[in-house]
């Protein structure tokens, strides 16, 4: 059980993160789309100076026959 002086610090820091969030400088996601998608991902990726990535992906993604695990990079 939290106390209520816990209570008041820890709604002041998410309010105080909720509003700075607004001043900070978000990127915007790029949509890769189409064939060969997969492969400009990587290029992107890699372009950026990523080494590891994690995929989510769920059964229907994989049915659909999309399963980037299958090549190597």
């Amino acid at each position: 059980m939290i106390t209520t002086w816990q209570a008041v610090r820890y709604r002041s820091f998410q309010k105080t993160m909720h509003l700075s969030s607004r001043f900070l400088p978000w990127r915007r996601p790029e949509l890769l789309e189409g064939e060969k998608s997969t492969e400009r991902l990587v290029e992107s990726l890699k372009k950026e100076g990523f080494e590891r990535v994690l995929i989510v992906t769920d059964k229907g993604i994989r049915a659909a026959g999309f399963s980037p695990l299958s090549k190597q990079h």
